[in-house]
């Protein structure tokens, strides 16, 4: 149940502080996820998926016994 005369605007500049803290905490997340993708993406090297393809060793199953 909620109070019955709730104030919103009085309750949000009593909770100003903690209201811009949580905000900032987000904003900050989703730069540390983008410098995340940034980074993991200007370390990737698409020649490496190639040569650990081309090493994958193979079996030759047509011989007979």
């Amino acid at each position: 149940m909620s109070a019955p005369d709730t104030n919103v605007e009085k309750q949000e500049r009593r909770h100003k502080v903690p209201l811009l803290g949580m905000k900032g905490v987000v904003i900050l997340a989703v730069v540390l996820i983008a410098g995340l993708i940034l980074y993991t993406a200007a370390q990737s090297d698409d020649g490496e998926v190639e040569a650990v393809s081309d090493n994958v060793p193979t079996v030759d199953v047509t011989t007979g016994n």
